[in-house]
């Protein structure tokens, strides 16, 4: 029996790999050209996006704000009557809530749609790159304008408890 399939190469004389040379790729795929033919995405869609949310946001504070002033005093009544112990007063003064708040709420409802959608654009954006950095802005916007809201109402009911 004879070992000469199990022989080792001598030292030194490793062999060659098989790679394919750079001159038979095609030119038309080296990464130099695939980066010259990626088309520009217009940044629109996150600018869209971001001032969508940034205005209906701002609609929002100003809506939650007349909210407080309108409700305020109501609000004051019946915290008061609560803590008195009269529950009849706080239905009667709940009741005499809804009317103030009827078309301040539906405005609200609908700029909370339109802002919730705005932030989806916004979203859409990031994801598609196509306006990257407005679409992050936006998102973080769409996250703290509807707490600034809820805290501007708060703070006006609080201030117009009368």
């Amino acid at each position: 029996m004879s070992n000469d399939a199990f022989t080792e190469p001598p030292l030194g004389s490793d062999p060659e790999p098989d790679y394919p040379s750079a001159a038979s790729q095609p030119e038309e795929h080296t990464p130099a050209r695939a980066a010259e033919e990626k088309p520009h995405r217009s940044p629109l869609l996150g600018i869209i996006g971001f001032f969508g949310v940034l205005v209906f946001g701002i609609v929002l504070i100003v809506i939650f704000n007349t909210m407080g002033v309108a409700l305020g005093p109501s609000y004051g009544q019946m915290v008061a009557a609560t803590t008195s112990g009269t529950a009849g007063a706080t239905s009667s003064i709940a009741s005499s809530m809804v009317p103030k708040m009827g078309g301040i709420a539906r405005y609200a409802g609908i700029t909370m749609v339109l802002g919730l959608l705005s932030w989806i654009v916004t979203i859409v954006a990031t994801a598609m790159k196509r306006g990257r950095g407005w679409g992050i802005a936006g998102i973080i916007l769409g996250v703290v304008m509807p707490i600034a809201s809820i805290a501007f109402l708060i703070v006006t009911l609080r201030s117009n408890m009368g």
